[in-house]
């Protein structure tokens, strides 16, 4: 007789303690890079809780373009569920987040302009992390004149694991008319102020007390966001990434985001793609991805879309 012994899953979530993955993680690959990068503990990420450096004129006036000329989606949509996120349509505070910014989809021009930056960027980052660095996730939004003092835009932490980090990349000056990032490190506020467009800041987000300041110009956008949420690793993976407006981090370090959103169809990559209004835009990135795409060509984007890790 054959005696079934049913036991739970090994699978199951309770079964796995995250916070500790990323604990473990973490200290492997800052023992790994050690003689690497030595003085990471005396930069400024370390001292300050931020590093602040600039973006190119080209990247702001591509990135700007782009954003004009890409769909809005709704900022409820499904996250990836390899990752923690937050139900906020059920907890009631959803329709304030929507009123208060317009979020966008990770279209392939996004794709291409943000990939670049990372690579232009990604020695900056590792010298202050103490090593290489992989992107988590990515997050596009402007923000309305009339968004109120609250979530986003109040004080608070991200509440996530330590060992992940934030990287926002602004479009605007820095200013209280355009809006701007404020941060408060060890009872010492700070707000960021530039007198040009372009501005690129990484910051320990669930340590650091931070808000955003919304433009106080009125029925305007001029606050233009990516959030990039970003950890260690053992080697560069700077693909954006995307998992949902309401998705937070992943919950093992192993996860990775989907690259598009799962509603961006090959129809719309299409349409996308042939509209050469919106590539002559943006011819001033060469050789880009997009550029080399022909009519004939749809098998390589069908794959593209379905590609969840690289």
């Amino acid at each position: 007789m054959i005696n079934f012994s049913i036991k739970p899953s090994e699978f199951d979530r309770n079964q796995f303690d995250f916070q500790s993955f990323w604990e473990k993680y973490n200290i492997e690959i800052l023992s790994h890079y050690l003689n690497t990068f030595p003085n990471r503990e005396s930069l400024d990420l370390e001292k300050k809780g931020f590093y602040q450096n600039s973006l190119k004129n080209s990247e702001v006036n591509s990135f700007i373009k782009i954003i004009k000329k890409s769909k809005q989606v709704d900022f409820s949509n499904l996250p990836d569920f390899n990752f923690n996120y937050t139900d906020f349509e059920n907890i009631g505070i959803a329709k304030s987040y929507k009123k208060d910014s317009c979020f966008y989809e990770l279209n392939i021009y996004f794709f291409e302009i943000l990939n670049s930056i990372f690579e232009r960027i990604k020695l900056n980052v590792a010298s202050q992390l103490g090593s290489p660095w992989k992107v988590l996730m990515v997050r596009i939004w402007t923000t309305d004149s009339k968004a109120k003092p609250q979530h986003m835009y109040g004080w608070h932490t991200d509440g996530m694991p330590h060992e992940i980090f934030k990287i926002m990349l602004y479009f605007n000056p820095l200013n209280d008319k355009n809006g701007t990032l404020e941060i408060n490190y060890n009872n010492s506020k700070k707000k960021f102020i530039s007198s040009a467009p372009g501005s690129w800041i990484l910051f320990k987000n669930s340590e650091v007390f931070h808000r955003g300041v919304p433009p106080k110009v009125k029925s305007k956008k001029f606050r233009v966001a990516c959030e990039v949420t970003i950890s260690r690793a053992f080697n560069y993976i700077l693909t954006p990434r995307y998992a949902g407006n309401t998705a937070h981090w992943p919950k093992a370090p192993w996860n990775q985001a989907q690259i598009f959103n799962d509603s961006i169809k090959e129809k719309s990559l299409r349409k996308i793609i042939n509209n050469n209004k919106l590539i002559r835009s943006i011819n001033s990135i060469k050789d880009s991805l997009y550029r080399k795409l022909n009519r004939k060509d749809r098998l390589f984007v069908k794959i593209l879309t379905k590609i969840n890790n690289f």
